[in-house]
């Protein structure tokens, strides 16, 4: 079974190396009777009392989330009264793309309030992807890189204070082309020195990130030292670690899978406001104990439809998409209508509107990236699929007439990267040209037809280009856009806009969560706002 891991047993025990020290892989019947014998001599030992015995790692199946090194606070108001109870932890690695890192300090401040953690290591990506550190084509130079890897993520743990005996702990594989074979041999090298050289005692267990599809997480099962439990990105908004696309749902089953179901958004809790990618858990954590079926878990659990974006374009014309449907409103918000529109891949991620007739969304799935255009006010549709490769997880679409405007999609990755592909039109979204994006965000079109892109790891860059995204130029950063918990302000004029924003509470502990969705309108330029929707998702 992938990720078993098998005893010695009675075979002559082999040696292995960790950092320049011979160490014996004994069996479990040595281990046993050497737990044995210290328990037995315990109460022997003078009287320097220690702090009680806590499991390096737990099976967990909570909720989580992951995001760039928030502060202690940040990670208080995200512990109390919330349904969390998991971080995804990137503690290094040479293409790690926060720009800090925990410290002892902070570990053991987090971990006193009771967080359990996910380790992410971030080191070289498939050498046919384009990240700046790549491991190499050579099938044994990627395995024994692969080995260094595991051994400086084992040493930062160290100098974090951790537990390391049979802690958790991930490596970090994004999107690269599967179907080139080289490449794929090279990467399954890599995770198998990845997975080999932490199995060396004190032998970690060793996890894999990766998309569920545009990482080739099955065909690290074909390996013959596979990944002892993976971490699936699938930004389907499905919580169930049964389901992910491209997995076979006999892989990994034996409490071996986290799933990273909603990427790149924001959630506010206790008023504090972070961007994160959201996790559900049935597999090993750092450190112990187990944690299951406490009630504060979503093992098979869906979330309902909630808002995901709105926009008043008119004084009286708006739209609202959320997970299930597109609803339009010609007054103002006090009532909404459905469009008659279906698309493939589970519903709209992104839409606009120009006018109260013409208007896009978009959705993305396995065949690719689909735009429905109207010129009818949502009366008919058109269609066009965009072919793509890569696993997408977000879309934004701008427009700066009826005929000229750009598409970016979001890649799936983990918070360690910012990775999107661009394409525009010129003849309204009936064809659309693919052009290169710097990195992930919001984008907008000037009237002038400069492209404007503001995001990556950090949601602070800015970027311009005046072909047509064929070139970009860097600008000064800005201070990061992910600070409020209103997801979209917009004004149609001067004094009348919609604003929608979310806040999430829970009303026992961390039990009976929900995120309250609030769609409010003004006419006096925001002085005040009345509710003209509300919404209630529960979490757990």
């Amino acid at each position: 079974m992938p990720g078993r891991v098998y005893s010695a047993g009675r075979r002559r025990l082999p040696t292995h190396h960790r950092d320049g020290v011979i160490l014996h892989v004994f069996s479990h019947r040595v281990r046993r009777i050497a737990v044995v014998v210290a328990i037995l001599l315990a109460p022997l030992a003078p009287g320097f009392p220690g702090p009680a015995a806590q499991a390096s790692f737990g099976i967990s199946q909570r909720l989580g989330f992951d995001a760039c090194m928030p502060t202690v606070s940040q990670m208080q108001a995200f512990w109390s009264n919330t349904p969390f109870s998991n971080f995804g932890l990137y503690i290094g690695g040479a293409d790690l793309g926060c720009p800090s890192t925990p410290d002892a300090s902070w570990l053991s401040r987090v971990q006193a309030m009771g967080w359990q953690f996910m380790p992410i290591w971030v080191g070289p990506q498939a050498p046919c992807s384009s990240e700046p550190v790549r491991m190499s084509w050579d099938t044994g130079t990627a395995r024994q890189q692969g080995r260094n890897e595991a051994l400086a993520a084992y040493r930062r743990m160290v100098a974090l204070g951790m537990n390391t005996t049979s802690a958790p702990v991930v490596f970090d594989l994004e999107n690269y082309n599967t179907a080139d074979s080289a490449c794929v041999n090279a990467v399954k090298s890599f995770v198998q020195g990845w997975v080999e050289q932490m199995h060396v005692a004190p032998a970690q267990k060793a996890g894999v990130y990766g998309s569920t599809c545009a990482s080739g997480l099955s065909r690290l099962a074909e390996i013959s030292t596979p990944p002892d439990f993976v971490t699936g990105a699938a930004w389907d908004g499905n919580r169930n670690t049964g389901v992910m696309p491209c997995v076979d749902s006999g892989l990994w089953t034996n409490h071996q899978r986290h799933k990273q179901y909603a990427g790149d958004h924001n959630e506010t809790w206790n008023g504090v406001t972070l961007n994160i990618d959201s996790d559900c858990s049935n597999a090993p954590v750092y450190p112990g104990p187990d944690q299951l079926n406490t009630g504060q878990g979503c093992v098979g659990a869906a979330l309902q439809s909630a808002p995901r974006d709105a926009a008043l374009v008119t004084p009286r014309f708006g739209w609202l998409l959320t997970g299930d449907e597109l609803l339009l409103s010609h007054d103002g918000g006090d009532t909404f209508a459905p469009a008659k529109l279906h698309l493939p891949g589970g519903g709209a991620q992104a839409a606009l509107f120009r006018d109260e007739r013409r208007g896009w969304v978009a959705s993305a799935g396995p065949g690719g990236i689909t735009v429905a255009r109207t010129s009818t006010g949502a009366a008919t549709w058109s269609t066009t699929t965009i072919p793509t490769n890569s696993g997408i997880g977000a879309l934004r679409l701008a427009f700066r007439d009826a005929n000229h405007g750009a598409l970016l999609a979001q890649i799936a990755t983990s918070k360690a990267f910012s990775r999107a592909e661009l394409f525009t039109t010129a003849d309204g979204g009936a064809t659309w040209t693919a052009r290169t994006a710097p990195v992930a965000g919001d984008i907008a079109v000037d009237p002038d037809g400069r492209l404007r892109l503001t995001g990556g790891v950090g949601h602070d860059e800015v970027y311009t280009s005046t072909d047509d995204g064929r070139g970009w130029r860097r600008g000064a950063s800005t201070r990061a856009f992910a600070t409020t918990g209103a997801a979209r302000t917009t004004y149609a004029d001067q004094r009348t806009g919609w604003t929608l924003a979310s806040t999430g509470s829970c009303a026992n502990g961390k039990r009976d969560c929900s995120i309250g969705y609030d769609l409010e309108a003004t006419t006096d330029g925001g002085s005040t706002w009345r509710p003209i929707r509300q919404w209630q998702q529960r979490v757990n």
